[in-house]
């Protein structure tokens, strides 16, 4: 099996560049189309530039690529889950991230965010479907799997850092692990409903796509009323916030923390019982 490259970290010339002017957007790009992967545009970590949801089960062509990242100053994406044959963990923090590695196996493939957090790479085992999570372990660390995306080198992170892969070289595909679901089944409160589940919730899912929560605009009383559009059509608090981490990426401006939302989340369930009024917003 042929070795694959590592792209080696960005200079310190090149991290003053936008990520277009570098010139590397498309140079990357084409190399994770070549490795399988799905990629996609992002303006900072929102993919607002196309409908991105048919790259979840078909990848953009070449030309694609190029027309998406040799003009537009875009971040780029990769979409994970059965697409790429890929499942990241999402830590947050330098904390989260060494608690992952010194309680799972390691992976060759590991992200540098920019943001202090880190994205660590490992295959998609045949036969599972793994969905998103959110806070495995009751910490700041989450699951992209189907149906998710994460931002990928040589993206600016909104901090100022770039994304950029911390070892560099080649590496064989058998040297990146495969995901284990058993390494979160006990954790069954936090997992994103299955695919035919969520075909239930279809309906209210689209009305929230409709529904923007800008900072300064009414976004608190927005996202507010999102997760209660959620409630009034049946989801548990759980799959209500799993469906508002998918909406929190693309209709909030700027996006809310996880534990944002879960405030809203749980403000909108409170407000439906006795004695509880309207959750009290403020910009």
């Amino acid at each position: 099996m042929e070795p694959l490259t590592i792209q080696t970290p960005l200079s310190e010339s090149q991290r003053e560049l936008p990520v277009a002017e570098q010139g590397f957007a498309f140079h990357y790009a084409a190399e994770y189309h070549d490795r399988g992967w799905s990629v996609i545009p992002l303006t900072g970590k929102r993919p607002s530039l196309i409908s991105w949801r048919q790259y979840q089960s078909e990848r953009a062509s070449l030309d694609q690529l190029r027309r998406w990242f040799c003009k537009d100053r875009a971040n780029v994406g990769i979409a994970t889950g059965l697409v790429s044959g890929l499942v990241v963990v999402d830590c947050d923090t330098p904390v989260d991230t060494n608690y992952w590695r010194q309680h799972y196996p390691p992976s060759p493939l590991v992200v540098s965010t920019g943001g202090g957090g880190a994205h660590i790479y490992y295959r998609h085992p045949a036969g599972e479907t793994i969905g998103n999570r959110v806070r495995l372990l009751s910490r700041q660390i989450d699951l992209r799997g189907e149906g998710g995306y994460v931002v990928a080198p040589p993206s600016q992170h909104p901090s100022g850092g770039f994304y950029q892969w911390e070892s560099t070289g080649d590496y064989r595909l058998d040297d990146v692990p495969y995901f284990s679901v058993d390494w979160i089944r006990a954790e069954p409160d936090s997992v994103l409903p299955s695919r035919a589940s969520r075909s239930a919730v279809l309906q209210p899912r689209t009305y929230i796509r409709s529904i923007q929560a800008i900072s300064g605009q009414g976004g608190h009383n927005q996202t507010f009323r999102a997760a209660c559009v959620l409630r009034d059509a049946g989801l548990s608090p759980e799959e209500a916030l799993c469906e508002m981490v998918l909406w929190n990426e693309t209709n909030a401006v700027p996006p809310w923390s996880t534990r944002e939302l879960l405030h809203k989340v749980q403000s909108a369930f409170q407000a439906a019982t006795p004695n509880h009024g309207k959750e009290s917003t403020h910009e």
